[in-house]
């Protein structure tokens, strides 16, 4: 017993309260719950998770009301019926010829918009449980869903959504067959195309739905204390058809400039997996303007990409471009490697590891432009340019940009410094004396190894 309920635990189904494959019920316009046991339930839930979810359904019915639509009911019922009795082996012409003409009535008297509000009292039944879906990843985005097709938007729908919905993703399931059944019944004509269409809106519908939901949710998540409590009122007072308007009412309350901030740190974040959605992130990190939360996903980012030890694509540097002097480039990669680290929380070994890659990118730019022009001045006022604590750098670079020009039988039979005085810029490599240390820095490259020293 509850504070507002009294819920009734069954050891097996009744099959008139509680139907063969339901698990739980909610008696409308009463205070009673039917719940299976714990054994019955066959442990593939928690008992306390099926009971909440009926007790949430007693709560909602006694503040907002209980009751599904009697001619989605009855469609769907019509349809159950011809499919069962075609598995039965009744012909299909024949048994459309009995229920058609009502189940067209029904099809077209039902809108999407009245179809998608049907899911209301569900979905905040399963709210809680929808969340963490919601927030860590499993849900694509619009901005992925945006390529594809509406064959595999349907099968997306039905593999990542129907089923975390619980009974909301069966309702839906059984709303869109149903539609789709009398639209193939019915023909091509301008009736069954009419009902097809709904079924493609009511798909759509959901989908809108469910990002606008979403898209409150992580707003919630970064708008401070008591913003949660906000966003399950206004999942309460809102039908699912109306949950596009969860943002404005988010503005109303918390003040535009707010939730703006919000935004534009969650879709950053949220892109991560793009270039540009990556530096966006970098960009917000250095001012400020990234949430905590999505800090930690821009740190576990940098993080993979110095796994692999690859250098994040985002410019270090405060003045970008190759005009720069490469010492200046160098200090300011440097300074802007120990701003970002510090605003993302990188240890001092992924520091360090940023500053090596970033080492490497900006002195290898320069030697790859002294190697395409085989501009020997170049490299030689590099080289002099270069303090000797990035010898090493200059010296791994100037092997991997040298190595294409030494064939693997040259490395074999000890021919290295021989085909790469064949190079146009050996004499300036010469001039620097840099001979011996190209030549072991190519030769260990063969080997597989670093090119530096």
């Amino acid at each position: 017993m509850g504070a507002f309920d009294i819920s009734f635990v069954l050891s097996r189904p009744d099959g008139w309260l509680l139907e063969e494959d339901a698990d739980g019920v909610h008696l409308a316009q009463t205070c009673f719950n039917l719940v299976l046991s714990e054994g019955a339930l066959g442990g593939s839930e928690p008992f306390d998770e099926y009971l909440r979810h009926e007790r949430t359904h007693n709560y909602l019915d006694g503040a907002l009301g209980y009751e599904r639509s009697p001619v989605a009911t009855k469609l769907v019922g019509l349809i159950a019926d011809l499919d069962r009795r075609v598995r039965e082996g009744d012909s299909p012409t024949e048994v459309w010829t009995e229920i058609g003409p009502q189940a067209e009535i029904l099809a077209a008297e039902l809108g999407p918009r009245e179809l998608l509000d049907q899911l209301d009292n569900e979905l905040l039944a399963h709210l809680e449980n929808m969340e963490p879906i919601l927030r860590n990843g499993q849900w694509l985005p619009s901005f992925v869903r945006s390529a594809m097709d509406s064959r595999d938007l349907e099968d997306m729908v039905d593999s990542s959504l129907v089923g975390s919905m619980s009974t909301a993703g069966e309702m839906f399931s059984q709303y869109r067959h149903a539609l789709q059944s009398v639209a193939r019944l019915t023909g091509d004509g301008q009736l069954g195309r009419s009902i097809g269409a709904k079924a493609g809106q009511l798909t759509r519908g959901l989908l809108k739905s469910i990002d606008s939901l979403r898209e409150a949710l992580l707003l919630t998540d970064r708008l401070g204390d008591g913003a949660g409590e906000v966003f399950h009122a206004l999942a309460v007072v809102l039908r699912p058809s109306q949950y596009r308007h969860m943002r404005q009412y988010l503005e109303a309350h918390f003040g535009p400039e707010q939730v703006r901030l919000a935004m534009k740190s969650m879709e950053a974040a949220e892109k991560l997996g793009t270039l540009d959605g990556f530096r966006s992130a970098c960009r917000l990190a250095l001012n400020g303007e990234l949430h905590p939360l999505d800090l930690e996903s821009l740190r576990q980012r940098f993080e993979d990409y110095l796994l692999r030890r690859v250098l994040p694509p985002v410019d270090l540097t405060v003045s970008a471009g190759s005009d720069l002097p490469v010492l200046e480039r160098l200090r300011q990669t440097s300074a802007g490697v120990d701003a970002l680290s510090g605003k993302i929380g990188l240890d001092r070994k992924s520091v360090d590891l940023v500053g090596e890659l970033a080492e490497r990118e900006v002195i290898g730019q320069a030697v790859r432009r002294s190697v395409s022009d085989g501009d020997g001045e170049r490299l030689k006022a590099l080289h002099e340019e270069l303090e000797a604590n990035h010898r090493s750098a200059l010296i791994e670079c100037l092997a991997e940009q040298l190595k294409p020009s030494v064939e693997y039988e040259d490395y074999l039979y000890n021919r290295v410094g021989r085909a790469l005085s064949e190079h146009p810029l050996w004499p300036s490599i010469g001039e620097v004396g840099l001979e011996k240390e190209v030549v072991d820095g190519v030769e260990r490259l063969f080997m597989g190894g670093k090119g530096g020293v």
